[in-house]
């Protein structure tokens, strides 16, 4: 597996549901750290700053950090799972999915 393949990986495998990416955003700091100077903005997104030494062309590259995910709701007695939604999802394809549970103690 390439340098590529690995940092896709890991930061894939990092729960990270919409208003939950602390984790996702600290794997990407970890690996823009020494490459420019980050920062912040209010809604939480990470922002590495690398200026070059030309005044132009700019680049910009952009990406969501949140994927979809769902919110436990309630354990039947039958050990049923409901749950509610977090983000756009369509409900024909869950069934074809595998799908883990981050609680406060781990997956």
């Amino acid at each position: 597996m390439d340098r590529i393949e690995k940092l896709l990986k890991e930061i894939t495998e990092v729960p990270g549901i919409s208003g939950h990416e602390t984790g996702v955003r600290e794997v990407i700091k970890n690996h823009l750290s020494g490459i420019g100077e980050i920062s912040y903005d209010r809604m939480g997104s990470i922002i590495c700053k690398k200026k070059g030494s030309q005044q132009r062309p700019f680049l910009m590259l952009e990406a969501h950090m949140d994927e979809i995910g769902f919110l436990v709701s309630q354990i039947t007695d039958e050990g049923f799972i409901k749950f509610i939604m977090i983000g756009g999802w369509w409900e024909h394809v869950l069934l074809t999915q595998r799908v883990k549970i981050q609680t406060e103690k781990g997956r």
